[in-house]
């Protein structure tokens, strides 16, 4: 247990009290969600809940029970038993959380997988989990085919949004099935048994599945106050277009919040700028969600000036760090929105935001939700934008990185947190289940970051990702922030090659808007007329025509970072 002086410093939710008396039911999560949607039947009644942008298909809120329940019959009849894994590698974001939930009904576990994974992590994963069943469409069917053929037990396909060769069509068993088959006595235990498995992004070595529990979504939900009466509360429901992977974490976190608060989701599984305006041009959406890295280019193109943007009320950015000049740019681009920063992880669910995963009734109060509003705060001559202020049901703490003991507000360190959602542990294989909590539930983000006064967090870098210029520590975020903010930038991203003599200088990858022009020179002293001497450009800049991007869609450093180790071996090559 903590000792007296250590409680006094762990950081909780202006909110918390909110949430003391919850009891968290002990039911599994499909059961909890439809409570939540049947209190609200009447509402929802002819809403859609998801859309899939590209093809034009969606799930409508009155059909997700009866195609959980029929798709759960039609697995039970191909032999899907308790504790199975339904693996897939699909481009779908409509009927596949509908699906999910069939699967979840089963007692079974949900794993996805980004589309263009290497065969060889794609056959990893399997044999992870050794799955026996497998989804995919025409444009992944190669792929699975080829990672699932070296698995040493036989398989049942499952095929979405076209045929695939020996595959069940996941439509018919969703649709047609009569639903006999369902095992509603089926016995699962919400707080010890894994409904889903989501992928870390591999910032730190392969990708590594998180083990969630039931109770990690119910939990969640409850910190909002869910279930509640839609109708009663005069609740607003929103559009939210959103541009994220259905094999990740955030699209989990961004569909099923929006199901409890009504909103319709309209989802882009792949972004281009092109798409993108398409869709928000069709849509008029009230929300929109973002990473950082997208919001960074959609900020800052062209495209975004001819149009109309006054529905767009609130904007929804997480996914990495926020630096203050997209926080101006945004602003200035979107007059008529509310920022909505949240921080998060695949291993914690939700942990801070402005209003995503609040409690609903911090939206309805003004006063509570100016306690939330996203702030920029400048300590020790660096600017950071604020994540937030902690969910009600979660506690934090910032710790010294070097002796690991506890320090106070506007102190930087290590982030741990702890909450009812935090992951169950690691899946390493075989089977085998690697703790990420110590004895008193503290995980550690192996983010660095700081409290303000009031509660609100403050993210400011990987710590694997923070490097030394002789004794200084430099966050990559804050020189990427100051170049954002030259007219000519159109994305940046900036790591520390090593260096002999001050183990590591700053380099930049810039890529430069159509029709402007800059050069090395202009770039660095740019950064030099900006920022102090130990965050210079000392490693110099490399223009390139795009940046790597994550399997989650965020900016990758470490195959920027790669890619400087190879050029100091080699005459430099731009990333194409």
């Amino acid at each position: 247990m903590e000792s007296t002086g250590e409680d006094s410093l762990i950081v909780r939710s202006p909110f918390a009290d909110m949430v003391k008396d919850l009891n968290i039911p002990n039911v599994p999560y499909p059961h909890f969600l439809f409570k939540c949607l049947r209190m609200n039947q009447k509402v929802l009644a002819d809403r859609a809940a998801v859309i899939d942008a590209f093809r034009e298909k969606s799930l409508m809120y009155t059909d997700i029970e009866p195609v959980a329940i029929k798709f759960a019959s039609a697995l039970t009849k191909r032999g899907f038993q308790k504790g199975d894994v339904f693996y897939y590698i699909t481009y779908n974001v409509a009927l596949l959380f509908g699906l999910q939930l069939g699967v979840e009904l089963c007692g079974g576990i949900v794993r996805g997988c980004f589309q263009q994974e290497e065969p060889g992590e794609v056959e990893r994963l399997m044999k992870e989990t050794k799955t026996r069943f497998i989804m995919c469409e025409p444009d992944t069917e190669k792929l699975v085919k080829m990672a699932a053929g070296n698995l040493d037990w036989p398989v049942n396909y499952f095929s979405i949004d076209g045929h695939v060769d020996g595959a069940s069509p996941v439509e018919e068993m969703a649709f047609e099935d009569d639903g006999s088959a369902y095992n509603k006595d089926v016995v699962i235990d919400p707080e010890e048994d894994i409904m889903f498995i989501p992928s870390t992004s591999g910032s730190t070595g392969k990708p590594k599945g998180a083990l969630h529990a039931h109770r990690d979504m119910v939990a969640l939900l409850v910190g909002m106050g869910a279930p509640f009466d839609l109708e009663r509360v005069n609740w607003e429901s929103n559009t939210l277009l959103g541009l994220m992977g259905n094999f990740s974490v955030g699209s989990t976190l961004v569909v099923h919040n929006s199901l409890v608060l009504g909103d319709t989701v309209i989802l882009m599984s792949s972004f281009d700028k092109e798409s993108f305006f398409k869709f928000f041009d069709h849509y008029k959406p009230t929300y929109l969600a973002m990473f950082v890295y997208i919001a960074n280019i959609v900020t800052r193109s062209q495209e975004l000036e001819s149009r109309d943007v006054s529905s767009v009320r609130k904007l929804l950015i997480g996914g990495s760090v926020l630096n203050p000049s997209t926080v101006e740019i945004l602003g200035r681009k979107f007059p008529n929105a509310k920022l909505d920063a949240m921080y998060g992880m695949t291993e914690t669910l939700s942990i801070s935001s402005n209003i995503y995963c609040q409690h609903y009734t911090v939206t309805l109060d003004p006063e509570k939700e100016a306690l939330c509003k996203s702030k920029v705060l400048n300590i020790d001559d660096e600017s950071h934008v604020s994540t937030g202020v902690l969910l009600p049901m979660v506690e934090a703490k910032v710790v010294d990185v070097e002796s690991g003991r506890i320090v106070g507000r506007r102190s930087k360190g290590r982030i741990l947190v702890r909450s009812p959602f935090v992951m169950k542990g690691y899946l390493v294989p075989p089977g085998i289940q690697m703790w990420g909590r110590d004895e008193n539930g503290w995980f550690n983000t192996g983010d660095l970051g700081f409290f303000d006064e009031d509660g609100h967090l403050y993210i400011i870098e990987r710590i694997n990702m923070v490097f030394k210029y002789f004794m200084h520590m430099v966050s990559p975020a804050d020189i990427e922030e100051v170049i954002f903010r030259h007219p000519s930038v159109q994305g940046v991203g900036v790591v520390g090659v090593p260096d002999p003599e001050t183990t590591s200088a700053a380099r930049a990858y810039v890529v430069i808007k159509p029709g402007k022009s800059a050069t090395e020179d202009e770039i660095k002293q740019f950064v030099a007329d900006n920022l102090p001497f130990c965050k210079h450009l000392h490693g110099g800049v490399v223009f390139v025509d795009s940046l790597p991007e994550s399997r989650g869609g965020k900016l990758d450093r470490a195959v920027l970072l790669r890619l400087a180790k190879q050029e100091m071996r080699s005459p430099p090559q731009a990333f194409k």
